[in-house]
């Protein structure tokens, strides 16, 4: 070990992703519910916190974005042209997040300079919920946003969901930007994902009940059942053994973020997400 420090307040703080600038520094993007010791301030909720330190760890700045609800940034790119792009999710419409479509989830993209200055904010979604999970640069300088899509013919998702129910198949919205960020959208993208036969719920998982479901449309018997963390390690495993539909979960070991929910039946693996808030 070379050196090592600790960031955040009295309250909860998670991390997400972090990037090198030229002069050795980090920055990196977090989520916390606080507004106290390293964090400057907490516009609402579960802000998208954003700190760059030196290159041993100090702190140099630290932002928080986001509106009154539950606001993440999960991804950070230094562009060509030295700006930071941050790409996640938020279910606020306000402060930051003024664009938001509808009262789930859109696409939360901000962009800074390195003095952590907001050059630009911007949602993007539909009627339904929609998470940004990373982004890349092409080599003619515009953007390319990854991520899944609940939603269908509203807002920016001008496509139809291949699961007509819109209960729990996301689609995954691959976005092409201008060479402006967040302005020109020049191209949308939908891949089919699988139909899947089961429903996550509650999702989000509120904190103050940490049980939830998965409800299948046929028996589970013999399924197994894994949830993994976006890192792709699994935190809890489960086999089932009896006959029902049915399964409820307790989620007390798990902290707040994003979670995969694997299903194995029949030798085939479909995937679901949810967030635990």
């Amino acid at each position: 070990i070379i050196w090592k420090k600790n960031y955040g307040g009295i309250g909860d703080e998670n991390i997400y992703d972090l990037v090198e600038l030229n002069d050795k520094s980090i920055v990196f993007c977090a989520s916390s519910d606080t507004a106290n010791n390293d964090v400057s301030n907490n516009i609402g909720g579960y802000d998208a916190w954003v700190v760059r330190v030196d290159s041993v760890g100090n702190k140099i700045w630290d932002r928080s974005f986001g509106g009154s609800n539950y606001d993440f940034l999960t991804s950070i790119l230094k562009t060509k042209n030295g700006t930071l792009l941050l790409t996640g999710y938020t279910y606020s419409s306000d402060s930051d997040a003024v664009t938001n479509f509808s009262n789930a989830s859109d696409y939360f993209l901000v962009s800074l300079d390195i003095n952590g200055t907001k050059l630009s904010s911007k949602c993007l979604g539909g009627n339904k919920d929609d998470f940004a999970f990373c982004s890349t640069e092409t080599s003619d300088g515009n953007l390319i946003i990854l991520g899944n899509s609940l939603s269908s013919n509203s807002g920016d998702c001008l496509f139809a969901n291949y699961d007509t129910t819109q209960m729990s198949s996301h689609d995954i919205w691959l976005l092409g930007l201008g060479t402006k960020p967040f302005v020109d959208v020049v191209q949308n993208v939908q891949q089919d994902a699988p139909k899947n036969n089961y429903i996550i719920y509650p999702n989000p998982i509120n904190s103050s009940n940490d049980l939830f479901n998965i409800q299948s449309t046929s028996d589970l018997y013999e399924s197994v059942i894994t949830i993994k963390n976006v890192i792709g390690e699994t935190m809890y495993e489960k086999h089932i053994n009896t006959s029902t539909n049915k399964l409820q979960i307790e989620s007390t070991n798990l902290i707040s973020g994003i979670y995969f929910i694997e299903i194995l039946s029949n030798k085939q693996t479909q995937t679901l997400k949810f967030i635990k808030q």
